[in-house]
């Protein structure tokens, strides 16, 4: 497990265009999920509620790019309480989701 946060960073940053299908601008969730229990699950503990989340949400099939790296920030902004989600900010809309999601469960 990468404990510097710079490198882990870097390391989260690259897994997409390679993990991805050559040509494509997404990668499957169920792909995705994988990585994310992989590379985070253990320093951000609000991972596992996520890949949950995305495995029960039947409409999210994809991830794309923009929603591989902010999720990067998501774990790092966002304390597993929530404390520190802003609604008003600019995150993707299936981040808004899982918080509902979330607060519901």
């Amino acid at each position: 497990m990468v404990k510097d946060p710079v490198q882990l960073k870097d390391i989260y940053r690259f897994t997409f265009g390679y993990a991805k299908n050559k040509g494509e601008k997404y990668m499957a969730v169920e792909v995705a999920c994988v990585l994310w229990t992989m590379l985070l699950k253990d320093i951000y503990p609000l991972t596992n509620d996520f890949v949950t989340f995305v495995q029960e949400t039947d409409s999210v099939r994809v991830i794309n790019k923009d929603q591989w790296q902010s999720f990067f920030e998501f774990m790092v902004s966002v304390a597993d309480t929530l404390t520190g989600y802003d609604e008003t900010s600019a995150w993707p809309v299936l981040f808004d989701e899982f918080v509902a999601w979330k607060k519901h469960h």
